[in-house]
């Protein structure tokens, strides 16, 4: 009996684990399909706060994409290149490999060329709604839809 009720406890705690994570990760694939239709809507200021939670839990590196469009078009040049650089490193062969370079190199310019103690204003709330009305939509590099 007390060996019967020693694993129904160890499957318990084995079971438990799994269905924690896959919960989290149904929440982390809302935050990412959230994300997409906010970067869609030229929300980019949310879609960056969407696709990092998403990120955390996922680990997918098309979420690491998108979020680098949304910091590029928000003119976070900085955020913007760690993120491609990391989707480039854990997606070689993706087929945009062109395109991502080439905003990697621009943005590598425009961070060289930015004074090094210049810290980046922060944004007014009316600046971040006209910003994010201007902002052409993300493309998307993956399937959260």
């Amino acid at each position: 009996m007390t060996s019967r009720l020693a694993l129904a406890f160890l499957l318990i705690a084995v079971s438990f684990p799994r269905l924690a994570f896959a919960e989290s990760e149904a929440a982390a694939r809302k935050h990412a399909t959230h994300a997409n239709k906010l970067a869609a809507q030229n929300k980019c200021r949310s879609a960056v706060s969407e696709f990092t939670r998403a990120y955390g839990t996922l680990k997918d590196p098309t979420l690491l994409f998108n979020r680098a469009e949304c910091q590029r078009k928000l003119g976070n040049a900085q955020e913007a290149l760690k993120d491609y650089q990391q989707f480039l490193a854990d997606m070689p062969s993706t087929p945009n490999r062109a395109s991502v370079e080439a905003h990697i190199a621009t943005l590598r310019a425009a961070v060289q060329s930015q004074p090094a103690a210049a810290a980046q204003p922060a944004p007014t709330p009316d600046a971040d709604a006209k910003s994010e009305k201007k902002a052409e939509p993300a493309p998307r590099a993956q399937k959260w839809e």
